[in-house]
C-alpha cells in the first residue's frame, strides 16, 4: 500500500478497528478502497424528519464538510468512491482539497434535477486513469427504469508493474441505488443495468483472443439489506423474483425509533423484467434477446463471482452502515470480483489462458456493531458527519486460481 505523508495526521473521528482476513500473497500490490455516502447537503434538508432535533447542531454543510474531507483522507486509501455528494460541493470542496493530497477525481451527476450524484477519486501516485464510463439507468419510457440514479466505472492501471512485468488493470464502479423501499423493482432493473455495464466495460480481448475480465471492485449504497434477493444477487449471483412484491426485494428493515418512522406499508404488487429493447437478459449481460438465458423466467443471475467484503448473514442484525430515525442497517457494500475470467470459460468450462491477475481481500475495516449503535446514537453526530459510516477493504493483486463456482 502506498505512503501518502500527512493524510492520517487529521483524524477527528473514531476509526473502527482493521481485521485482517487472509495474508498477504507474494509481490503483489497493495491497495484500500474506501465507499462513503455523505449525505448530500439538500437531502438532508428535504428530509429534516429522519435527523433528531437534538443534533441539529451537527447538521449543516459548513460543519459537516471539513470533517468529511478530513475523515476521508484519514482513511488513507488509494481509491475513494463517493455517493450523495451535491456537484458544486464536489467542485468547491472536495476536488481542491483532494487534490492537494495527489488524488483526481471523477463526478457523474444524478439526472432530471437532482443535484447529488456519484465521484470517484484515486491516487495518481498508484494509479492512472485508461478508461471511464457514465450509466444513466433513467429509461422515461419504462416504469422500472423511471428514476434519476446513476453509475460511476473507471479503468485504472497502476504506475508500477506486477510481478510479471506488466501494469495491473482494475474496474472500479460506484453507484447510488434508489432509497424508495416500495419500489424494489426500480432497485433490481438497476443492478442489472450496472452489471451488463461494468460486465462490458472491464471485459478486454486476452492474447489467445478470449474475452477476459478485468478484477472488478463495486463499491456504494445498494438500498438494500442482507437478508434481501437483491443482496443476494450480488453476493452469491442469483435471485427469484417470481413470487416477490416490489416492496420485499430490498429486504426487511428494522427501525432505529418505530415510533417516529415514516416508513409505511405498500401494497404488493408483481412485475415484469426488463424489456428486449435494452438488450439486457435476466443474465445482466447484453446480449440478443433471442439468446437462451439460464434459470428460470422469474430468476435474475450474473457469472462475476462477486463476493462481499462484508459476509453479512440474512439474519445477522449486528452491523450497521446507516442510522437515522427511519431505518438502521448493513445498505453500503464492497462486492469484488475475486478473480479475473473469460465468458468462454463460464459457457464452455473450458479454462482460458491467464492474462491479469485478480484480487485478494486481505483486510477490512470491521462494521460498527450493536454495543457501537446503543453508543453512537442517530446520525449524523459530533462524531460522524453523515447518516452513513464509511467502508474500507484492502486488496491485493495476485495469481488467479481458476476454480470454478459451484
Amino acid at each position: 500500500m502506498a505512503s501518502h505523508g500527512g493524510r492520517g495526521k487529521e483524524d477527528a473521528f473514531p476509526k473502527r478497528p482493521i481485521e485482517t482476513v487472509a495474508s498477504k500473497d507474494g509481490e503483489g500490490q497493495v491497495f484500500s478502497v474506501v465507499t462513503y455516502n455523505v449525505l448530500s447537503d439538500r437531502l438532508l434538508h428535504e428530509n429534516q424528519g429522519l435527523y433528531p432535533a437534538k443534533n441539529s447542531a451537527y447538521l449543516p454543510w459548513s460543519y459537516r464538510k471539513d470533517r468529511l474531507i478530513r475523515e476521508i483522507l484519514a482513511y488513507n486509501a488509494e481509491i475513494v468512491c463517493v455517493q450523495e455528494l451535491d456537484y458544486k460541493h464536489f467542485v468547491a470542496d472536495f476536488l481542491p482539497k483532494l487534490q492537494e493530497r495527489w488524488y483526481d477525481g471523477m463526478y457523474m451527476s444524478k439526472t432530471g434535477s437532482r443535484s447529488d450524484g456519484c465521484a470517484l477519486f484515486y491516487d495518481k501516485n498508484v494509479f492512472t486513469l485508461v478508461g471511464q464510463r457514465f450509466v444513466e439507468y433513467k429509461c422515461p419510457s419504462l416504469r422500472v427504469l423511471d428514476r434519476d440514479n446513476v453509475a460511476l466505472l473507471a479503468m485504472l492501471q497502476t504506475l508500477v508493474p506486477g510481478p510479471s512485468g506488466r501494469p495491473e488493470l482494475l474496474c472500479v464502479a460506484t453507484t447510488h441505488i434508489l432509497f424508495n423501499h416500495n419500489r424494489g423493482d426500480v432497485k433490481l432493473a438497476q443492478i442489472m443495468l450496472l452489471l451488463a455495464e461494468a460486465e462490458r466495460f472491464a471485459t478486454i480481448k486476452g492474447p489467445s483472443g478470449d474475452s477476459v475480465m478485468m478484477p472488478i471492485v463495486f463499491a456504494g449504497d445498494f438500498n438494500s439489506l442482507p437478508n434481501s434477493p437483491l443482496y443476494q444477487l450480488m453476493a452469491r449471483g442469483y435471485m427469484s423474483y417470481g413470487h416477490s412484491s416490489a416492496k420485499s426485494l430490498d429486504g426487511e428493515y428494522y427501525n432505529c425509533d418505530p415510533a417516529q418512522s415514516p416508513m409505511k406499508e405498500a401494497a404488493s404488487s408483481k412485475f415484469s423484467f426488463l424489456p428486449a429493447r435494452l438488450s439486457v437478459s435476466n443474465n445482466c449481460r447484453y446480449q440478443a434477446p433471442s439468446v437462451h438465458c439460464s434459470g428460470g423466467q422469474d430468476t435474475v443471475r450474473h457469472s462475476m463471482r462477486l463476493k462481499s467484503v462484508h459476509e453479512c448473514r440474512p439474519d445477522d442484525r449486528d452491523g450497521f452502515t446507516t442510522r437515522h430515525l427511519a431505518a438502521c442497517g448493513v445498505v453500503d457494500y464492497v462486492f469484488y470480483a475475486s478473480q479475473s475470467h473469460s465468458r468462454a470459460w463460464h459457457e464452455t468450462g473450458v479454462l482460458p489462458t491467464p492474462y491479469h491477475r485478480t484480487l485478494r481481500l486481505v483486510q477490512r475495516r470491521r462494521l460498527m456493531n450493536t454495543q457501537g449503535t446503543r453508543n453512537l446514537g442517530m446520525l449524523p453526530n459530533d462524531e460522524y458527519s453523515s447518516d452513513h459510516l464509511a467502508l474500507q477493504a484492502f486488496f491485493q493483486f495476485t495469481d488467479p486460481m481458476y476454480e470454478r463456482s459451484v
